[in-house]
């Protein structure tokens, strides 16, 4: 039979969700994630390289995620990346039948990170962890390439071709975009030890 005390519990979650703080951190994911959509709409390297919109996207996301603690950070951060860049009309992940890779990808990582911090994982352990979760990220954003009309086209970029450069292409993007991740986030993460 529920009484008085479960209904003090029940308010008291309620209170914990929309505190000073906690909105602090969701408005910071979501700053974040607008900046970041602004930057993969509108700054354009032309490498031909596909896969390298990741280096605008993942490292803001996932070191917003780490430095606010917020546990659906990177989820609120690419939400917001993704409506601004599809209302801005850019190309990030195929457009709509993309979009749903790169939020599987947010998703998972709000819940390993999520797991991370609660088994303290500190020190150079979480480098591999970083690089690991921007691995898998950009990983993620290439499995729309089997789904968009274009699929897998072969791809010429500094004498290599072939379907499979494609793939490789996107995870050093993605190698690169952790490896940018970790740097901005180890030195935060060591002070807060």
């Amino acid at each position: 039979m529920r009484g008085i005390l479960w209904t003090e519990k029940r308010a008291d979650l309620w209170s914990r969700v929309f505190e000073q703080s906690q909105i602090r951190m969701l408005m910071a994911c979501l700053s974040v994630g607008v900046i970041a959509g602004l930057a993969v709409t509108h700054v354009h390297l032309n490498l031909g390289i596909p896969g390298h919109k990741a280096w605008f996207w993942i490292p803001p996301i996932l070191a917003t995620r780490f430095v606010t603690r917020y546990r659906v950070g990177a989820t609120v951060g690419t939400f917001s990346m993704l409506c601004t860049t599809w209302g801005l009309g850019g190309h990030l992940a195929g457009g709509l039948m993309g979009m749903p890779f790169i939020a599987m990808a947010a998703m998972v990582w709000d819940v390993i990170v999520t797991r991370l911090e609660r088994r303290a994982v500190r020190g150079w352990l979480i480098v591999p962890c970083i690089i690991g979760l921007a691995l898998m990220g950009n990983g993620l954003a290439f499995g729309k390439r089997l789904l968009v009309p274009s699929g897998m086209h072969a791809v010429h970029v500094w004498g290599f071709t072939g379907p499979w450069f494609s793939f490789i292409s996107y995870l050093a993007c993605g190698l690169i975009a952790g490896i940018v991740t970790a740097v901005i986030v180890y030195p935060v993460l060591r002070e807060k030890v």
